[in-house]
């Protein structure tokens, strides 16, 4: 993410620049990753608040096969106001997950808050293994940023 963002309960975080998108899993119009392949996945998110805010951001996986099951895979919190004290702060998480080829990743967050930019806000993810023969292709990472 480049710039601050303001974003709504429930929206799912859009990063507006890519640096690597090697296998075109991820799809920025969205913010939505499309897994590739049936296998395993890690996925990294970083989040930073500016101070006086708290963020909290869900990675979560929407599966292909029942397209109304979500399932949150791991939260992570920051908070930039703590009693009196205010100061900006970080966050991070990761997670292993087993996909299925077409189940959808994301970033979303569950209230009104505001994440910073300046590159400070990322999400990232790649293939680590596939079930599928012949199938395993080092391309299929990506790397956002936050606005």
């Amino acid at each position: 993410m480049t710039q601050y963002l303001a974003i709504r309960s429930g929206q799912i975080v859009v990063f507006d620049q890519v640096l690597a998108n090697y296998g075109k899993s991820y799809r920025q119009s969205v913010g939505v990753f499309v897994t590739p392949y049936n296998g395993l996945y890690q996925f990294h998110m970083h989040i930073h608040t500016r101070k006086s805010f708290i963020a909290e951001v869900t990675l979560r996986v929407k599966r292909k096969m029942n397209t109304q099951s979500m399932q949150d895979i791991v939260r992570t919190w920051a908070d930039g106001k703590t009693g009196n004290i205010e100061y900006e702060m970080g966050s991070s998480n990761s997670a292993i997950v087993y996909l299925e080829k077409g189940d959808m990743v994301y970033c979303v967050l569950p209230k009104n808050q505001v994440l910073s930019g300046l590159q400070f806000t990322s999400f990232s993810g790649y293939l680590m293994k596939t079930d599928e023969k012949n199938d395993m292709n080092s391309k299929d990472r990506f790397q956002t940023f936050l606005p």
